[in-house]
């Protein structure tokens, strides 16, 4: 079977199942006589049974007749939601899919919680193309059905076809990005050595700024059997700031396979980086990746990686010969998610790490734990907040300090996004992040206010 042929056939599925869970009495007194019967009858069903009735002459095909129907049908004040559902489903049979997006949006943007609407317009973003979003409505719907096996299987399948069909994807962006501290520079200005008072640079100072912030991000996924895929992934992302010192760049690649199974999936793959500061070239990595996920329950789920990389710094940047730094960085992170309702959901994560230089008093190790929050509110605003504590114990002597250098980090962040402003398949994100790191060796104690406007797909 076709790709298409196999999301119509999981849309048939869903459907039937929908009709037991969130309409209860679809199939009541006017859906048991025929339409002529109904039709005779009408003046003396209730406003629900006439609303159950025009869904069915949607599913039957009887588009101009369930049109006249609405327009016969009087809702009343408390009755526009399901009004303005049944145009959308309207909207969507005659595939005039944007439009029924935009209706189904504008009803969850007023009521999060309408899990219905939410099962329409992840089937109305799968079947209008925009796979990423209509994943991720799915995912919030698990959360809201855990005791339904039904849903469960056939939530699960769709998302297995998405991922199954999905070859391509692509994203860029442009952003404006104000900083407090666009170079992590210390809050200090006089630095203790050796118990003698030096003062520290301007370059190493805080530094406020506003940076233009601009990245692509691009992947293929090569089928090579039914459950296995060869991915592709490339990407990059430049900083640029009238302090050109300040200005960053950077691009990656990957290239690997991955495994596909029902709960979830494993990937192996090798990666590649390259790093310009200020315009010259800084330094490169090569190493590889082993990730994956696995869901656990209808509403957990795990995500997983172990990383290492081989870095290889630049022997004349800015003039300046930084192959001390060479060597390697190993990380293993995690996260568990929890769905408490399609609306909400909360995760835990942490990880480990080692970094190993040509300098004793640079290696490193380090460890971190967190936790967020995600939450749909009304007015079409959605809120992820996440909160983040970083120890990153260094090995050597500091030089001058007499002390290994010993960092206590704190990230605290928030992301708005207006999930009802459609552009081009994305919707805006505001983002704020908090960064406060405390440190023995005073020349990197620092803190950092910053903002950023980006787009996402997952709304």
């Amino acid at each position: 079977m076709h790709r298409g042929g196999a999301l119509r056939t999981v849309a048939i599925a869903f459907w039937l199942v929908t009709l037991a869970l969130f309409s209860g009495k679809v199939l009541a007194e006017p859906a048991k006589i025929s339409t002529h019967q109904a039709l005779d009858r009408w003046a003396s069903f209730n406003v629900s049974q006439q609303a159950d009735f025009i869904e069915q002459l949607i599913v039957q095909g009887h588009l101009d007749l369930a049109d006249a129907q609405i327009a016969k049908t009087r809702f009343g004040a408390e009755g526009q939601d399901r009004r303005l559902f049944i145009q959308g489903r309207l909207l969507r049979a005659r595939g005039r899919t944007a439009e029924a997006i935009g209706v189904y949006r504008d009803l969850l943007a007023q009521r999060p919680n309408y899990d219905r609407v939410r099962l329409e317009l992840a089937q109305t973003l799968a079947q209008h193309g925009e796979d990423e979003s209509a994943r991720h409505h799915f995912e919030l719907l698990l959360g809201a059905n855990a005791s339904s096996r039904e849903v469960d299987q056939t939530v699960r399948a769709f998302i297995d076809t998405l991922d199954g069909r999905r070859r391509w994807n692509a994203t860029a962006y442009v952003t404006v990005a104000p900083s407090t501290n666009v170079n992590q520079g210390t809050n200090q200005d006089v630095v203790m050595l050796n118990g003698l008072p030096f003062a520290i640079n301007a370059g190493a100072r805080r530094t406020s700024g506003v940076g233009l912030v601009a990245g692509a991000q691009a992947g293929y996924q090569l089928p090579l059997a039914t459950s296995l895929d060869l991915v592709f992934a490339g990407g990059g992302q430049t900083k640029v700031y009238r302090d050109s010192s300040f200005s960053d760049a950077i691009i990656n690649a990957s290239v690997g396979p991955r495994w596909r199974f029902n709960n979830g999936s494993v990937g192996v793959y090798a990666t590649s980086d390259y790093r310009w500061i200020a315009g010259d070239v800084y330094g490169k990595g090569i190493g590889g990746l082993v990730s994956g996920y696995l869901r656990l329950s209808q509403r957990d789920a795990v995500h997983g990686s172990v990383a290492c990389s081989r870095r290889l710094f630049d022997t004349a940047w800015a003039g300046s010969d930084l192959s001390y730094q060479d060597g390697h960085v190993c990380s293993v992170d995690g996260r568990i998610e929890h769905a408490m309702t399609s609306t909400t959901s909360v995760r835990v994560l942490g990880g480990v790490g080692q970094e190993r230089t040509g300098r004793v008093h640079l290696n490193n190790n380090h460890w971190y734990a967190g936790a967020g929050v995600f939450r749909e509110l009304p007015l079409g605003v959605s809120m992820y907040f996440e909160g983040k504590y970083t120890r990153r114990d260094y090995e050597g002597i500091f030089p001058a300090m007499g002390v290994g250098r010993l960092d206590g980090r704190w990230d605290l962040a928030v992301n708005l996004t207006k999930r009802d402003l459609n552009i081009f398949g994305f919707a805006p994100m505001l983002q704020y992040t908090f960064t406060h790191n405390v440190s023995n060796v005073g020349l990197y104690d620092f803190d950092a206010h910053s903002v950023n406007v980006t787009l996402t797909k997952k709304f």
